[in-house]
This record gives structure tokens, C-alpha cells and sequence, in this order.
């Protein structure tokens, strides 16, 4: 892949990005596309989010990424306790894919990759590498996601105007000019 061009797919706390990026997936598949990457899996307890699995796009490796629960030997964030082992997965799932697929997905890039944390380092390889990818944002961290990792030329779809179909079309079509 010779760009190490990025879109992103914007949108609010629980707007439907995963949902998004899911669909996205599939329309690649569909159009003959090998993507890879992660994508963070939300589940609800009580009308709350719980928790969040991160999976793994080309084999569906799972492993819980972090949770509500507060568990000592995690680290915290927000609201949440982020499992040494799920983060190890999601890097090692980037790292892996880095120049094996046409593309990658990560869902979600934000503030804790701007402090160096969480899949940081897998970005910088992948950055480093020409490798083209999606990455989820919420719209309060486009701006400084941006800002942190470079990304002047990155094309921000927000899900509130594009439909899955029409950002899958457009990253084909960009990608396929750029080869």
C-alpha cells in the first residue's frame, strides 16, 4: 500500500460508530477487500455500558479491553479499568497486521492514544508504514486526534451524514487511485 492515507468515522459517545465500522467491514469484504485491525465490542448492564471487548477483524480474537468494575490491578480511565491483557491483544493484532491487509480498522482512537497509551505505539509503526486505515473518533477528540498524530490530510466522515456505504465507497475508490 503506498498511502498512509486515514479517514475517520465520527460521531457521539454511543452514536453507532462500532455499529459503523462493523457494516464498513463487511462492505469491504464484500468488495473483495482484506481488512484487519480491532474493533471495541460495547455491552450494557442496567442501561449502562459494562464493559468492552476488543476483537480482532480478520480472525475474531476477543478478549475483555476494560470494565466498569473497578479491578486494582488495571489501569483507570474515565469511568473505566483497561485489562493489561486486551490492551496486549489489540497492539499485538495491529502490530501483526501492519502491511497484511489492505486496510485496517481501529475502533476507537481518542484522547488515551494522545497520552501515549493504549494503541499509541501500534499507530506510530503503522503510520510509520504507509498503512492505510479507519479509525473510530468521538467528535470531541477529532481535533486533537488530528493534531497529536499529524493527520492534515485525513478524511472525517461523521456517521450523522454518511451512511457505512457511502464511506466504504469512497475509501475504496481513494485507496484504489492511490496504488
Amino acid at each position: 500500500m503506498k498511502t498512509s492515507k486515514v479517514y475517520l468515522v465520527s460521531g457521539g459517545k454511543a452514536s453507532g460508530k462500532t455499529k459503523s465500522i462493523k457494516k464498513i467491514i463487511y462492505l469491504l469484504r464484500q468488495r473483495g477487500l482484506n481488512p484487519g485491525g480491532i474493533y471495541s465490542e460495547g455491552f450494557w448492564e442496567n442501561g449502562e455500558r459494562s464493559h468492552y471487548e476488543v476483537v480482532g477483524v480478520a480472525r475474531e480474537e476477543r478478549a475483555l479491553l476494560c470494565s466498569s468494575r473497578v479491578k486494582p490491578s488495571w489501569f483507570g480511565a474515565g469511568k473505566y479499568f483497561f485489562n493489561p491483557e486486551g490492551v496486549r491483544l489489540g497492539s499485538e493484532i495491529l502490530m501483526k497486521n501492519c502491511g497484511e491487509h489492505d486496510l485496517l480498522l481501529i475502533d476507537e482512537v481518542g484522547r488515551l492514544e494522545t497520552k501515549k497509551m493504549l494503541w499509541y505505539d501500534a499507530i506510530q509503526k503503522l503510520l510509520a508504514n504507509n498503512q492505510a486505515m479507519i479509525w473510530a473518533v468521538r467528535d470531541e477528540f477529532t481535533g486533537l486526534v488530528t493534531r497529536f498524530f499529524g493527520l492534515d490530510d485525513a478524511v472525517n466522515f461523521s456517521i450523522k451524514k454518511y451512511t457505512p456505504e457511502a464511506i466504504c465507497d469512497f475509501v475504496v475508490d481513494d485507496i484504489q487511485k492511490n496504488l
